[in-house]
């Protein structure tokens, strides 16, 4: 036979949460590293279209 059995929980103190030990902050430094990286490889493709091969003549692979 199953026997009925109840088990009663212990009233616990609760501990309030200190902030300042709890709080999660967005990393600021990995996002501004990131962002930094991001213009600087925009900013390096800009530059190698600007200045593009020098003649496009000689330096395409078509043979013509």
């Amino acid at each position: 036979m199953i026997e009925n059995t109840e088990t009663k929980l212990e009233e616990v103190d609760s501990s309030e949460i200190d902030e300042k030990k709890e709080t999660t902050h967005f990393p600021w430094t990995i996002a501004i590293i990131i962002g930094v990286l991001m213009l600087l490889i925009i900013a390096c493709f800009v530059v190698i279209m600007i200045l593009g091969p020098g003649d496009p003549v000689t330096s395409s692979s078509q043979i013509g």
